[in-house]
């Protein structure tokens, strides 16, 4: 399992994991496996709340048109097989 969310959502800014930051557009944290296996349940709860996104305007540009034209794609498919 890893979780990633943005820089300033993240519980644990200063802990351990805010060293695995990715500088790709907008900085991403990743938290693995290991990381939440050392938090405690409510620091997992929060780093996982904190990964949610609720606004399409928060998805990266370029990955939230691929899953669009995905989805545009498997609905003309699901309507020419019908």
């Amino acid at each position: 399992m890893v979780t990633s969310f943005r820089r300033g959502r993240c519980p644990l800014q200063a802990s351990r994991a805010a060293s695995r930051v990715h500088d790709v557009g907008d900085p991403i944290m990743t938290i693995t496996a290991a990381d939440m296996d050392r938090m405690s349940p409510r620091e997992r709860a929060d780093a996982v709340d904190a990964s949610q996104v609720n606004d399409l305007g928060e998805v990266d540009p370029a990955f939230r048109d691929e899953v669009l034209e995905t989805a545009r794609q498997l609905g003309a498919q699901r309507r020419s097989d019908a």
